[in-house]
Formats: C-alpha cells, sequence, structure tokens
C-alpha cells in the first residue's frame, strides 16, 4: 500500500513539472533572459515576461518539491516561476537550492545570475556568469548574460568577446547577434550593427526589438527608406511604441514626407500631449508640409 502511495506521489509531481515546463515556455536547461527591454522595440528576445498563471504554476511545482525534494529541476522552474512574477528573493533561494543537490547544473546557476541582475546585485549576478563559463564553456546562454552586464558597463571589447563566443557556439542564437548588434551600434560601427541585427531577425521573424535597433542604424548610416521600412514594421507589431513613431517620423522628415511625419508625431501626443518633442516636430512638420503644398489647412492630423 505504502508503496502504491509512493509511486501515485511520484507521478503526480513528474506531472506537475511536465505541466509547469509547458506553460512556462521551459526546459531543465531554462534561462531567464540574458536580456533587458531595448528601447523602442518592446520586449528583448529571450525576456522571460510571457504572460502566465503564476500562482498555479508555483503551487504545482510546490507539490512537486513536497513530493521530492531533492529534484533539483522543480527547484529551477519554480525558481523561473518566482523569477517571472518578480519575486526574487525566492527565486534566488530556489536556484541556491537546486545547486545544492547538484553543485554543476549549470542552468539554475545561469538562472540565478539573471535573478541577480534583475534584483539590481550586479556584483553576485557576474560572479555566477563567471562560474557558468567555468563549468560549462559550451553553454552559450551564460556568454550573452555576461556580455550584457559588459554592455551595460561600456566594456565593449569583453561584450564583443562573449556575444561572439556565444555566436560561435550556437550560430542560431538570435539574441546573441542582436545584443553583438548593439554594441556595435554604440560604438557607431553601424554597418556591423545592421549585418548582426540581419541575422537576428532572419533567425526570428517578427521580433520588433533588432527591427527598431536595425532602423536606428539604418537612419545613422541615412538609409532612410529602409528606416522607415524597419520602424513601419516595429509599429506594426506593437503600435504603441512611441520610439518606434518618433524614428519613422524622423525618416519621412528626411525623406520629405512631411505629412506622414506629422501624423506620427500626432500619434504620440494623443498618448501624451505634454511631450514638446512630439509636439515641436509635428508643429514643425506641417509647417513644412504646407509649404511643400502636401497637406491644405484644416487636414492636419490632430
Amino acid at each position: 500500500m505504502g508503496s502504491t502511495v509512493s509511486n501515485i506521489s511520484s507521478i503526480a509531481a513528474r506531472i506537475a513539472i511536465l505541466l509547469a515546463i509547458s506553460v512556462l515556455g521551459a526546459c531543465v536547461g531554462t534561462n531567464l533572459g540574458g536580456g533587458t527591454i531595448g528601447s523602442g522595440g518592446g520586449q528583448r528576445p529571450g525576456a522571460a515576461t510571457e504572460a502566465f498563471d503564476g500562482d498555479v504554476n508555483i503551487q504545482s511545482l510546490t507539490v512537486a518539491i513536497q513530493s521530492n525534494p531533492q529534484d533539483p529541476t522543480a527547484l529551477n522552474l519554480r525558481g523561473i516561476a518566482f523569477s517571472k512574477a518578480g519575486r526574487y528573493d525566492e527565486a534566488i533561494a530556489d536556484f541556491t537550492a537546486a545547486l545544492k543537490i547538484n553543485p554543476r547544473y549549470h542552468q539554475a546557476l545561469n538562472n540565478r545570475g539573471n535573478a541577480y541582475r534583475r534584483k539590481g546585485d550586479e556584483a553576485a549576478a557576474l560572479n555566477d556568469f563567471n562560474r557558468v563559463t567555468e563549468i560549462s564553456p559550451g553553454y552559450p546562454v551564460a556568454y550573452v548574460s555576461r556580455g550584457e552586464i559588459y554592455r551595460e558597463r561600456k566594456n565593449y571589447a569583453a561584450a564583443l568577446a562573449d556575444f561572439s563566443r556565444a555566436i560561435s557556439l550556437d550560430g542560431r542564437y538570435p539574441l546573441a547577434y542582436h545584443d553583438r548588434g548593439l554594441v556595435h551600434q554604440a560604438m557607431g560601427r553601424h554597418v556591423e550593427a545592421v549585418q548582426d541585427f540581419d541575422q537576428a531577425i532572419s533567425l526570428k521573424p517578427g521580433d520588433s526589438p533588432p527591427l527598431y535597433a536595425r532602423g536606428v542604424s539604418h537612419l545613422a548610416l541615412k538609409r532612410y527608406t529602409s528606416a522607415a521600412d524597419d520602424f513601419e514594421q516595429v509599429i506594426e507589431i506593437n503600435p504603441a511604441s512611441v520610439e518606434a513613431r518618433f524614428g519613422r517620423a524622423a525618416a519621412n522628415q528626411h525623406l520629405g514626407k512631411w505629412q506622414e511625419a506629422a501624423v506620427d508625431y500626432n500619434e504620440i501626443l494623443k498618448v501624451n500631449p505634454k511631450n514638446a518633442e512630439a509636439r515641436k516636430g509635428r508643429d514643425e512638420a506641417l509647417a513644412r508640409a504646407e509649404q511643400s503644398g502636401q497637406v491644405v489647412a484644416g487636414e492636419q492630423p490632430g
């Protein structure tokens, strides 16, 4: 009888873990992101913020952990659920518990680093990422996670090395290309940046952050039609992107499409009527549109 109860409990625990994996979009090696929010494009690729019922997943995983306290996978998954819910201290506690059971569980170690990073403890995060590269040097996610810290610190040489290492390990890793492109962009190397954004977009079509970033580099390269096209795609994906509307307005101004630029500035002002930059841009665009005969008085947007 006792064996039967134990088997049923074990099966229930496995089912809870499988359900959590499905809902979290996770696997044993789930990484929490190597990713911050990229301006203008919406959510970074890789950032773990998919919609999910956090309470349900945490409860089901808690049942699984109670059934088998020595299962590091369940602890890692519950840590991911806590992180998605913004409960970083609890997430860190779960990742740490998983690592006590299996000190070489590099995915949990990387996840803990990302939880530390999101909590604001960059030193602890960097320590974990360094440790991951030591115990699992072939794990590309760790190099992206660490590279993002280097990029934020403007240590571009180190960031480029990490992103390039990640790409050498996994040539189909869109986030690594996107992040390396951002470093090239920050260094003013926009041709190289566009090449990396192209790769990120080809690997993950419809992902708005690299589209937005590529638009920025196209602007810098004075490729205004290409820039407008990229910002257009971002707006189709995320109509609320104020940054993409600013970008498209700037591109259209360079193209002499003053009416189109005015429309974007007007859309920004609908969201934020006090945006002085948008108001100034709209007024200038409307004036230039009238001068060029693109708009008739009384037909101006807004």
